[in-house]
């Protein structure tokens, strides 16, 4: 499986994936970067409702030209949770 790319074509490791999404989940919920505990319940931990996750998530989507099938989204619970995610899929 090819690693993850940033929109532009750069392939992307792990750590430029979870700063990417780090930097998406902070803008979205109107944290900043240091607030983020990558291990956070999205809802009781960072703050966040369903409505905000999705937000995030199909900015994620859009960063890295991903499609997440809607089941596995429903699972995705935290920052990490997201990071293995993108990191597990071809750009």
């Amino acid at each position: 499986m090819a690693p993850p790319t940033l929109r532009g074509g750069r392939v992307a490791d792990i750590e430029q994936v979870r700063d990417a999404i780090r930097a998406i989940v902070a803008e979205v919920l109107g944290l900043e970067d240091g607030d983020l505990d990558d291990d956070a319940a999205w809802e009781h931990g960072l703050g966040g409702d369903s409505l905000l996750k999705l937000q995030a998530i199909v900015r994620i989507e859009h960063a890295f030209g991903l499609s997440f099938d809607d089941a596995v989204v429903g699972q995705v619970d935290t920052v990490s949770d997201l990071v293995q995610l993108v990191g597990g899929r071809a750009g």
